[in-house]
């Protein structure tokens, strides 16, 4: 998943993940060609698909968001237009103010696993591997009995999700074999056909 998200009224979005909390880096990209909306007023109308890209990633914890071109004196008058656009979140997003520089705060519960967490696990390096070598079978055709070589990690999580097997062996039309390669880290695979 892509670390810039545009965002509607021109701007753009730098979600970084870090152990602690997620910043997020509110940016107009032109700040010069500028339509007739304030910084202000663009930063609180883009907060409704800030707040969907929040849930579609799953983000968790403390949140801070960094707004675009607005003066820090003005910065916690965005507050609840940030809280109204979270409203409805399942996972519980509250808006909690403004820090001393400015941040707005950001708290929302973990229910499971931010996009980013899966993506780079084990189980979503299997899920990639399968769909790179269903992609490009496409050109291929159908050959011989497929074998995916991985990491110990990878193969497990593919053992453990039947479902991603099931469906890579109809789109095949044959079943996965899998084998452990130790010596593989998790981004690493092998196919053969």
């Amino acid at each position: 998943m892509a670390a810039h998200t545009p965002l509607p009224h021109g701007l753009c979005a730098t979600i970084t993940p870090t152990p602690a909390l997620t910043a997020i880096d509110l940016d107009d990209p032109n700040p010069d060609q500028r339509r007739q909306m304030d910084g202000f007023t663009a930063n609180r109308q883009a907060f409704s698909a800030l707040a969907a890209e929040i849930q579609m990633r799953n983000l968790s914890g403390a949140i801070l968001i960094d707004p675009a071109g607005v003066a820090m004196r003005k910065r916690p008058a965005l507050v609840p237009f940030l809280a109204k656009a979270l409203e409805g979140d399942p996972q519980q997003a509250k808006a909690l103010g403004a820090t001393a520089l400015g941040l707005l705060e950001v708290v929302r519960t973990r229910g499971r696993p931010a996009l980013h967490e899966m993506t780079s696990s084990p189980g979503g390096h299997a899920l990639a591997a399968l769909r790179t070598i269903l992609r490009e079978k496409e050109g291929r055709g159908k050959t011989g009995k497929p074998q995916l070589r991985a990491s110990v990690g990878v193969v497990r999580a593919l053992e453990e999700d039947r479902d991603a097997l099931a469906g890579f062996a109809l789109e095949w039309g044959a079943s996965l074999s899998l084998v452990m390669d130790p010596d593989y880290p998790d981004r690493v695979w092998s196919f053969t056909a």
